[in-house]
Order: structure tokens, then sequence, then C-alpha cells
């Protein structure tokens, strides 16, 4: 049949060497080298999710600016004297920020519970001729910041 082991589990130790301190220095300088290569990865990650995730808001803006020049003709067209033009509000609790028109909801677009959105101001507004009401959005993932800016005139960049 199959051969059986011969020897026990105590004479297998007693045959393996001890683990000198030259081995154990190097086995924990291969590990710290390792882990000072990765460590700067998992923080670029996290750097390059806060820039993509300010990236997403500025096209968002920028859709909201957009749409925005068309509330003449919308407002043209049903006839109204005065027609509420889009805006951006944040919702913080709930971790979305809202599109409405007046007091409807046209869309609401969420993010990560572990980014932080903050606005100063309570909502952001275009109107048809391109201005807009300045303001400015801080996006945070844990120490990291990026900066998503509306001025009057309309004009949005990312810092």
């Amino acid at each position: 049949m199959g051969k059986r082991c011969v020897g026990s589990l105590a004479e297998f130790v007693a045959d393996i060497r001890g683990v000198g301190l030259v081995d154990l220095l190097v086995t924990i300088s291969i590990i710290a080298a390792l882990t000072g290569m990765i460590m700067p990865l998992f923080t670029a990650v996290d750097q390059f999710r806060l820039e993509y995730e300010a990236s997403v808001l500025y096209h968002r803006l920028k859709y909201v600016r957009e749409i925005s020049t068309y509330t003449d003709y919308f407002k043209e067209a049903e006839g109204r004297t005065y027609e509420p033009v889009p805006r951006l509000i944040l919702e913080e609790s709930q971790h979305k920020i809202l599109l409405r028109s007046g007091k409807k909801l046209l869309t609401s677009w969420s993010y990560g519970s572990d980014i932080n959105i903050s606005c100063n101001r309570a909502e952001i507004m275009f109107w048809p001729n391109g201005e807009a009401t300045a303001g400015m959005y801080t996006i945070s993932l844990g120490d990291k910041q990026s900066r998503v800016i509306i001025d009057r005139v309309g004009r949005i960049r990312i810092e």
C-alpha cells in the first residue's frame, strides 16, 4: 500500500535550525521596504478619488449652467411671466445634490458617505445670461480637500 511517515513532529522540528538574528532583520527590512513602496499608492488613490469627485461636480455645474440658458425659451413657450431658474441644492445629511426648477425636482445625484461636500451658499443658481450666484463647494476625503468655485459671471473652476 502507501508509505507511512516515519518519525514524529518533534523529530521534524528538531531537524529545523533556528531563525537567526540576521534572517529576522532581513525579513523585517524587506517588509518595511514593501510597506514604504505601497503606502503612497493608498494616499494617491484618495487623491485621485477626490479629483474625480471634484470633476464630476464641475461637470454637473456646467450642465446646470447650460440648461439655464434655455429658461427664456421655456418662459416664452409656457407664457408665464416668471420661470424659476434651475438651481443646485446640497443635501448634506442625505449625501445628495438636488437639481430643482421651482418646486419641481429635476434630478438628484448622490455621492459616497466617506466624501464630505459643503457649500457656503444654500443654493447655486445660474441665470439665462450666464451669471450665477457666487459660491464655493468644498469636497473633502480624509485630510485632503478640493474646491469647486463658481464666480458671479458663471465661470466654474477647480482648485
